[in-house]
């Protein structure tokens, strides 16, 4: 660049007459922008292009005495600027260096004592936090109340935050409930709510488990306008809610509220997450002890009142404990019995079966169970060992002495349970009555050959699927077997009654039915048909001889009257008597002169 500004100007300025003065220029920014070296380099090729292009002879290389020594200085001159410039360029770049180094180091200064503060502060809450957290520890640790517990985490969360009014809420069904909040300057919620009385957006979020927290409810875009007033007429000018969130439902949670608007901090928020988690734990806690007192309780009351006998033995055979009614069964004390072994109390039963189970049981370390019979009592007893951890068994014998009474009389019961069934199936298979099996909604599922006799079907129009009752039913009757089935679901039977079925060629039958419903749900029913037909064409006969007998009577009684108004006729007295010379009948002609005693003689 400096060369061709140099032969740009030549013509003008005669250049020449100053060789070297643009490149002086050139090699002094050469060496402060490139340092030394590229000054240097500057320097040599400067003093090679001023001598081609403006020492004479031009252009050549060739130098004179005087060019030369010109040359010299100049190449003295720049190596001296390049050296001082470069020099001075060092010093500058060290110097901005060791600034930055300077600057670098107040930084990170500025940096540490910023993390140290934030040390001191993460750490000054630390212990802020661990102590609260001790003291809610310590004040919930005693209590065994669940809605104690509650109460107290919520004052201690309350008084801690400075907030008016903290409640524990539990989800019930559709509801939530608050037992006992703490309150100052606020009035208590305590009471039982709707769920839905969160509204729509607050439940989805804890039902979900995510805590809801709003510093201004007044200003809050997510709440609507009737919510804000909901909002402010239970007093709550800010608030923050947690839900608690077990194996997918939502069950309790903590609502934090002040009346004024307040913004929260996010270790508030998660204090108040940490309260609710072992708010939920205590209280857990509390109702799991209770529930294993009141187990324990039930349980010594259950051992207390256990009607069969209950014993513990140790592994040298020895009783550890046995409850009342073992000791009325020996007719023994405790104190006759604990420390004892038993085959010294009861030798008796050496070699028996309760013998060889319980050393079974003590050997292999399994539980058994057998019936044995003790003859000095003359009872059979039925007894289950379990293994203890001592190496002892446990073992619960029940009396079952009259039992193995009753299993003679049931295996008799058995044996005429079955000659029964036999003469059961032999009176179906008999087929003096029709018999079915169905249900009280019209299906036929069984039937004997007599009930497929009377309604004309087939046993393959049967296993078709193809005879129901209440197609078999005129529609007349149907009323009839509603009021039926209504008796027998209330009574399990139905008091028999007459109906007529439709037969397969489409004629009536007149039957008799009755039926019983069986199941627990009593909706199916075993149905005996007797067929009527004989009886009603018995009865119509009857009823046509009535009728005929009925008409000869009145005849005989007409042609009676007729005789005694001819025999009242005759003026002599007629007295008709039978073949024992008994009077049948007498005209009044006859009765008058009977009661004349001078006739009568």
């Amino acid at each position: 660049m400096a060369l061709l500004l140099m032969l740009a100007v030549d013509p003008y300025l005669q250049v020449r007459n100053t060789t070297f003065l643009i490149f002086h220029t050139a090699l002094t920014l050469a060496a402060w922008y490139g340092g030394r070296n590229a000054g240097i380099l500057a320097t040599v090729l400067s003093a090679m292009l001023a001598t081609y292009f403006f020492v004479d002879p031009i252009p050549s290389l060739n130098v004179t005495f005087a060019s030369g020594a010109r040359i010299l200085i100049f190449v003295l001159q720049g190596c001296l600027i390049s050296v001082l410039v470069g020099a001075l360029r060092t010093a500058q770049q060290q110097s901005k260096r060791s600034l930055r180094l300077q600057e670098a180091a107040f930084y990170e200064q500025r940096v540490v004592l910023r993390e140290l503060q934030q040390a001191e502060e993460i750490l000054r809450r630390s212990e802020e936090r661990q102590a609260f957290l001790l003291k809610l520890n310590d004040t919930l640790r005693p209590l065994s109340d669940a809605e104690e517990i509650q109460h107290q985490a919520a004052c201690v969360l309350g008084e801690y935050l400075g907030a008016n009014r903290v409640a524990y809420f539990e989800v019930r069904g559709a509801d939530y409930v608050v037992e006992q909040d703490y309150v100052n300057g606020a009035d208590a919620l305590a009471g039982r709510y709707p769920i839905d009385s969160f509204g729509d957006r607050l439940l989805a979020a804890y039902r979900t488990g995510r805590t809801v927290s709003s510093s201004n409810v007044a200003g809050d875009p997510d709440l609507a306008p009737e919510q804000q007033s909901a909002y402010a007429a239970i007093q709550i000018g800010a608030y923050i809610g947690v839900p608690l969130v077990k194996a997918g439902e939502f069950v309790a949670g903590v609502a934090v509220h002040t009346i004024a608007p307040r913004g929260w901090k996010p270790e508030e928020i998660a204090l108040a997450e940490e309260v609710a988690a072992r708010t939920w734990s205590a209280v857990e806690r509390a109702r799991a002890e209770a529930a294993l007192r009141d187990r324990e309780n039930m349980l010594g009351g259950i051992i207390g009142s256990i009607t069969d006998a209950l014993m513990m033995i140790d592994k040298d055979w020895r009783y550890t404990f046995a409850n009342e009614e073992f000791l009325h069964r020996i007719g023994m004390s405790l104190a006759d019995v604990i420390g004892n072994n038993v085959w010294e109390l009861f030798p008796a039963a050496i070699g028996n079966e309760a013998y060889t189970q319980l050393h079974r049981a003590v050997a292999e370390r399994i539980s058994v169970e057998y019936e044995v019979f003790y003859a000095p009592f003359q009872r059979w007893y039925s007894d289950k060992a379990y293994p203890t951890a001592d190496g002892g068994l446990a073992i619960y014998s029940r009396d079952i002495t009259e039992a193995k009474r009753d299993e003679v009389v049931r295996k008799q019961a058995e044996v005429e349970l079955a000659e029964n069934e036999a003469c059961l199936r032999g009176f179906v298979e008999a087929n003096v009555v029709g018999i079915l099996y169905g249900d009280i909604y019209g299906n036929i599922f069984e039937a004997n050959d007599e009930l497929l006799r009377i309604v004309g079907y087939t046993r393959e129009d049967l296993q078709a699927g193809r005879l129901r009752w209440l197609d078999l039913t005129p529609p007349e009757y149907l009323p009839l077997d509603a009021e039926r089935i209504a008796e027998a679901r209330d009574r399990g039977a139905c008091t028999p009654y007459e109906k007529e079925y439709i037969r397969k060629d489409g004629s009536r039958v007149p039957v008799l039915i009755g039926y019983s419903l069986v199941g627990s749900a009593r909706e199916e029913s075993v149905a005996f048909i007797l067929d009527l037909t004989d009886r009603k064409q018995a009865e119509q006969e009857r009823e046509r001889s009535l009728q005929r007998e009925q008409t000869l009577r009145q005849q005989a009684e007409i042609a009676e009257r007729r005789l005694d108004a001819l025999l009242e006729s005759i003026r002599d007295g007629f007295v008709l008597f039978d073949h024992n010379w008994c009077v049948v009948y007498l005209n009044s002609q006859a009765t008058l002169s009977m009661q004349n005693p001078a006739t009568r003689s």
